[in-house]
């Protein structure tokens, strides 16, 4: 073989996910995986060790897996700059993980509710500080079930143990206000970056689908008790049962200003929750 040919021959990549400046895994372009520390591992990335040479599932689903976790990472074409960030690198509208996840490494898959990124084995990255917390992360309920089925947890019964109150109390707020759009990703776990354990349930957030199915005292169907069927107001007289309706002070009605609709469903709710203490 000519040295010309051999010059011609690619070097290998290989990607290093990192947990701050903490090296926890490696998976090259074949699916060749290597965890170094799985404590830190992202909770929505599974990766496996092949077992022998050329374990060639193993790998596939290494490379699958890795790029799901980084197309999770990527920017929604609907958010502001999405646009924007696509043509300065050239790229356009993702259609797949793998080209969503390309996406992703042109900025080396960094979130603003974690700590992991990403970079090329060998590669130099620029220092930066900007991130949204280096004493918490946030992991998605949806993000958790991944960790969770790989480990043997019940997502729903790790919540209830962890934090009881945030759980149930959500589920009591829902049904109080409304609000329909409590789906897997829009609720989760708190995550102490010196450990990468859940400490509890992050506060509640994302209120801009309220007062929908609001013309009934049931509500709709309560998200988060999924795979069990409850309706909000089933979830939320549960939910009482175990805490107690835990209201600090009358609501303030006027609030409500020309939402007359609105304000005598609410008055029904509480009520009806209050008789279930």
């Amino acid at each position: 073989m000519n040295s010309g040919n051999m010059n011609q021959k690619k070097t290998r990549i290989v990607y290093e996910i990192l947990h701050m400046e903490k090296i926890v895994a490696s998976v090259s372009a074949t699916g060749n995986a290597r965890i170094y520390n799985e404590q830190f591992m992202p909770y929505d990335l599974y990766l496996e060790e092949e077992m022998a040479e050329n374990d060639i599932d193993t790998m596939m689903n290494n490379l699958i897996n890795f790029y799901h976790w980084c197309a999770s990472r990527v920017l929604s074409l609907d958010r502001k700059y999405a646009k924007e960030l696509l043509n300065s690198i050239g790229a356009s509208q993702a259609v797949t993980d793998k080209d969503r996840a390309n996406i992703s490494l042109s900025y080396h898959c960094v979130s603003l509710t974690d700590v992991f990124w990403v970079r090329k084995r060998g590669e130099t990255v620029t220092e930066s500080r900007i991130v949204t917390s280096k004493k918490y992360s946030i992991v998605s309920k949806m993000a958790f079930d991944v960790y969770a089925c790989n480990h043997d947890i019940d997502t729903l019964e790790f919540c209830k143990q962890l934090d009881p109150v945030t759980y149930y109390g959500m589920n009591i707020l829902d049904y109080l206000t409304g609000n329909t759009d409590r789906h897997p990703e829009n609720w989760g776990f708190l995550v102490d970056n010196e450990t990468n354990r859940c400490v509890s349930l992050y506060p509640l957030m994302d209120f801009n689908q309220c007062f929908h199915a609001y013309d009934t005292i049931e509500g709709a169907n309560c998200q988060t008790v999924l795979p069990k069927r409850l309706s909000q107001r089933a979830a939320a007289l549960e939910a009482v049962e175990h805490i107690g309706l835990r209201q600090k002070k009358e609501m303030d009605l006027e609030l409500f200003e020309d939402m007359a609709l609105e304000r005598e469903m609410f008055q029904k709710r509480l009520l009806n929750l209050n008789r279930g203490q």
